[in-house]
């Protein structure tokens, strides 16, 4: 990286300047519409638009590397970028057919993705969130939940002890905590709230048979042996709509580009001439 991008990059980093790939591309240092300048290479300006296009591209990078180096990471790469596309020209590239037919492709592929973002994605309701909501979540029963408590054991006559002084008045979660070889031990045995589901047979028909306040008889799992006490029960309404507001607004989206395909595939003079593009003539095409 130059001495000027480095110092844009030491720049951005000391100002502490948060950014996403899909936040606004303006700063509070930017005029209205004008993205900020983070660095030139030969005259060409790097903004923070260009930032935040490579940002979302190299998402699944950006994820292992630590925040505070993200963005510099990414002005490299443009930096980089922009160095051989200067020297891309200088040798004549842009007028081979290899690039004018991988320009064409990604120039199909970013009007692709645009106009689901800009079209699609933004024609979207609240209305038709709320709608999806009610369809696939709204309506949905209430989910029932037992908070319980456990001491794991390896065998059944450990298990027995441990039955023995809790009903004799011992403190269950003292129990847990010096007896239980689970990973809840440290918490005296919490399992906090679960459904049915989220345990193994065995042990969920113990605790959710079991009323408030009593304990299990030993139960043999895959584990070990347990002693349950039921702490709780109740009954979860489903997720509010702003818990899961992102997923509806996905759900929609996915229909919406589906209808949107099938509209224009119905719509287009479309012939496909063959499937297969691994044969000879493949192979061959354009030499």
């Amino acid at each position: 990286m130059s001495n000027r991008a480095a110092a844009a990059c030491a720049a951005v980093v000391a100002c502490g300047l948060a950014w996403s790939p899909r936040a606004d591309a303006q700063t509070p240092e930017s005029g209205a519409g004008v993205p900020k300048v983070f660095a030139t290479v030969d005259g060409t300006d790097i903004t923070e638009r260009d930032v935040r296009l490579a940002a979302e591209s190299l998402r699944a990078d950006l994820d292992q590397i630590p925040a505070q180096f993200k963005l510099v990471v990414v002005l490299d790469h443009l930096v980089e970028q922009h160095l051989y596309a200067s020297a891309a020209r200088g040798a004549g590239v842009d007028q081979s057919r290899e690039f004018k037919d991988r320009l064409a492709y990604y120039t199909a592929k970013a009007l692709h993705d645009a106009y689901i973002e800009t079209v699609l994605v933004g024609s979207i309701t609240d209305e038709e969130i709320e709608a999806r909501y009610s369809e696939e979540i709204g309506s949905l029963p209430e989910t029932e939940e037992v908070r319980a408590r456990h001491v794991l054991v390896d065998t059944e006559a450990e298990a027995r002890v441990i039955l023995a002084m809790a009903r004799g008045g011992a403190d269950f979660a003292d129990l847990a905590r010096a007896h239980s070889t689970g990973a809840s031990a440290a918490k005296g045995g919490d399992l906090d709230y679960f459904t049915a589901e989220a345990m193994v047979p065995a042990f969920s028909g113990a605790a959710f048979a079991l009323d408030v306040g009593s304990i299990s008889e030993p139960v043999e799992t895959r584990f070990g042996w347990h002693v349950i006490k039921l702490e709780d029960r109740r009954l979860r309404p489903p997720p509010p709509l702003e818990a899961v507001q992102g997923q509806m607004r996905a759900l929609v989206l996915r229909d919406r580009v589906r209808q949107k395909t099938e509209e224009l595939r119905a719509a287009a003079d479309l012939e496909v001439l063959g499937e297969d593009i691994s044969g000879p003539a493949a192979e061959g095409e354009g030499q």
